[in-house]
């Protein structure tokens, strides 16, 4: 169970943030006018740092973990009980 509902976290929440991470960047490039300029290598570091404006998504992702995690633990603790 713990799998497959962080399976649809995945699913529902780290594509999208890949795919407008992916989408900022080359957007980006035609641009000069930007403060912060991010690179293609930039969004194979997404894992551990943010791009801009998405950060939010990569918080939920690990939110989702977190609660999963407690939940998993909490169901073997009350069935111990």
């Amino acid at each position: 169970m713990f799998w497959k509902g962080m399976k649809k976290k995945f699913i529902a929440l780290f594509i999208p943030y890949l795919f407008f991470s992916i989408s900022y960047v080359v957007l980006q490039s035609f641009s000069s006018d930007v403060n912060t300029r991010y690179t293609f290598t930039s969004v194979l570091n997404i894992y551990r740092t943010p791009i801009s404006y998405l950060w939010y998504l990569y918080v939920l992702f690990f939110i989702f973990l977190t609660v999963s995690i407690m939940d998993l633990i909490l169901d073997q603790v009350s069935m111990s009980y």
